[in-house]
């Protein structure tokens, strides 16, 4: 259980009798048990999701009383949501118990996207030319004066964006970073693909590969950036937020210390493949002159 703090329905079948659910004149079987369930219920915050003595299992036969023990436990919280509870034989498949049914009605309201705008393809004279409207800020104002003037210099550069910069249109298969350079190169590489295909040259082939790299390179550029101003995004938060970031294993001055002893510990002068080697063992150089 998640606590009383969550919404939370729990239905199933319990087989466990008590007065709780089946009515003052319902006797006990495993009475520890349906006292523990009850106090988990208690503990939760669950209440019965509908009226005792809602028979869920018939009589069957001479032995087998009528009895109700497929129970449904809902929160406090969404117990004014709850329609109806009831059997509901439409539902029936067959089984020896009844189906019970709840039904819940909730008003769901769609939450609206943030609007997303293309400021790489903003008209900057547009932009400028709404700038002007901007109020000229006088060096001595009172506390109303400047939340005027503030409103004011927010409404300008609003209207300034909205006139000058084009909406995202956003579907499913948007991806974040998607340049304008990497459409016009995924389109040069097909083109190059089926001439290739309806003539096999090698000056075909050569041109097809030069715009298979060119393809690959404006991807991993375009996924770069992207990359980059989500990092910085998660930066710019560190200091309005209660967490902030740091290096891992060790501190940024612990960091710095131990690359400058590494860095004085390399050897100098020392030509590359000799550098891989571990320190203390010759390089080839000198175990020849040994030799």
């Amino acid at each position: 259980m998640n606590g009383p703090d969550h919404s939370t329905v729990v239905v199933g079948d319990f087989n466990l009798h008590h007065p709780r659910w089946e009515g003052p004149e319902a006797g006990y079987n495993c009475r520890t048990a349906a006292e523990y369930l009850i106090e988990i219920t208690e503990n939760n915050g669950l209440e019965l999701g509908f009226e005792p003595g809602l028979i869920t299992r018939p009589a069957k036969g001479a032995g087998i009383n009528p009895s109700t023990i497929d129970l449904s436990f809902i929160t406090s919280d969404i117990t004014d949501h709850l329609i109806q509870t009831g059997i509901n034989k439409e539902l029936d498949k067959g089984s020896d118990h009844l189906p019970v049914e709840t039904v819940f009605g909730f008003r769901l309201e769609r939450e609206e996207e943030p609007t997303r705008r293309l400021f790489k393809k903003m008209n900057k004279e547009i932009f400028h030319n709404v700038l002007k409207d901007l109020p000229e800020v006088p060096l001595a104002l009172s506390q109303d004066q400047i939340d005027t003037v503030t409103v004011r210099i927010i409404d300008t550069l609003t209207k300034a964006v909205e006139l000058s910069t084009p909406v995202a249109k956003l579907s499913p298969r948007s991806k974040p970073g998607w340049t304008d350079e990497c459409t016009q190169t995924i389109k040069t590489e097909r083109r190059a693909r089926r001439h290739f295909n309806r003539c096999s040259t090698e000056e075909n082939h050569i041109i097809l590969q030069i715009a298979r790299r060119e393809k690959d390179k404006a991807i991993r550029k375009a996924t770069k950036m992207e990359h980059r101003n989500r990092v910085s995004e998660v930066k710019d938060m560190k200091d309005s937020g209660p967490y902030t970031l740091g290096p891992v294993n060790g501190t940024s001055q612990e960091l710095r210390s131990r690359q400058i002893s590494e860095t004085q510990q390399a050897p100098h002068n020392v030509p590359w493949k000799e550098r891989r080697q571990p320190l203390g063992t010759p390089s080839s150089q000198c175990h020849r002159r040994q030799i």
